[in-house]
């Protein structure tokens, strides 16, 4: 028999109890999934401002806004208000800070969709100021990085400002010296220097030489502490005035998954962790022919893994992308065999939010 996805499947084993089966497919159509964000390389530094960020597009979420912070949810460094679309700007990136970038996603309705997507980054830092000091009546000798035509308008002072913003963006140059035109010269001359082994009296001339000031170092950020973002409260569609979120509360053991997880259907999946690596196994109460394992990542937040299980003769499988929430719940996504996605979603028996 062909591969079916969990509904087919159960209807033909059990029609009166197929609401129990993993068919996240079935209530895509009213079901608002949360977008997620595209991270920037963990290794690379944000360095455009205003920085551009983009996401996929989520079920039924026409509405998006992006929070910046030192925390998931945190607003203090900046918030986009409402958008629609899949991408957005955050501008005034304060410099050489690692933070946190929430995405939240709003039904038509404008309430947030759980659970919030998020990043970590980290801001360029901060330039050195670059300036110079002139040195009049001087020549400088040394290593040339060459001459070029400066014009022969205006005074020195004036004229050499070429000299100095062509020097400016060369990181080799260290400084140069101004030949204004006359005594033999047809027009203005900058010449460039990588090394200065002497300066020199020298009247028709002016000189200057590279400084460069760095920026005071800031103290190293607290290390983050991600834990999941609180739900904001419900958002109008006009964009509202940007607000400071709640701190967000921390969720209790997140990184331990280990023991027993109950989905929407009833189904139970034993979950059994060794360090990021976990396997388990999934049945059914109410179908004692469904049986299956599980086996994938859990990094402290988000869980990746396969799905396989069968009901007597017919079989399937499916992934699982499952994020921690602040209820301690793993919120999520299940993507059947044949591609068809639907949330999915597990908590621990007894928990009154099931």
């Amino acid at each position: 028999m062909p591969l079916r996805t969990p509904l087919l499947i159960l209807v033909a084993a059990m029609s009166a109890v197929a609401q129990n089966a993993p068919n996240p497919g079935a209530s895509t159509a009213t079901t608002p999934v949360a977008a997620r964000l595209v991270c920037p390389a963990a290794d690379q530094a944000v360095a455009q401002d205003p920085a551009t960020f983009t996401w996929n597009q989520g079920t039924n979420t026409p509405n998006y806004r992006l929070l910046l912070g030192p925390s998931i949810g945190d607003s203090s460094a900046g918030d986009s208000s409402l958008i629609s679309g899949t991408q957005g700007q955050l501008a005034g990136l304060p410099p050489g800070k690692s933070l946190y970038v929430t995405l939240w996603s709003y039904d038509s309705s404008g309430n947030a969709v759980q659970p919030a997507s998020f990043c970590l980054i980290k801001t360029a830092p901060q330039q050195p100021e670059i300036d110079f000091k002139i040195v009049s009546g001087t020549s400088l000798t040394g290593v040339s990085l060459g001459s070029f035509a400066a014009g022969s308008a205006g005074e020195p002072a004036q004229a050499a400002q070429a000299c100095q913003a062509q020097c400016k963006l060369n990181a080799a140059c260290q400084g140069y010296t101004y030949y204004p035109a006359g005594n033999g010269n047809p027009t203005a001359m900058c010449d460039l220097k990588s090394q200065i082994t002497e300066s020199l009296p020298n009247e028709c001339c002016l000189s200057a030489l590279k400084t460069i000031t760095p920026q005071a170092t800031p103290p190293p950020p607290p290390a983050p502490v991600a834990t999941a973002a609180p739900a904001p409260t419900k958002t109008a569609k006009a964009a509202p005035a940007p607000s400071k979120l709640a701190k967000p509360a921390p969720a209790t053991d997140t990184k331990a998954i280990a023991g027993e997880w109950v989905n929407q259907f009833g189904a139970v999946t034993k979950i059994v962790q060794k360090g990021n690596n976990i396997t388990g196994t999934y049945s059914d109460p109410k179908l004692p022919g469904v049986s299956g394992n599980l086996k994938g990542t859990f990094d402290g937040e988000t869980l990746h893994g396969t799905l396989n299980w069968k009901n007597g003769s017919d079989s399937s499988y499916g992934t699982l992308d499952l994020t921690m929430t602040p209820l301690n719940r793993l919120e999520g996504t299940w993507t059947d065999a044949a591609g068809v996605s639907g949330p999915w979603s597990m908590g621990r028996p007894g928990d009154p939010t099931r």
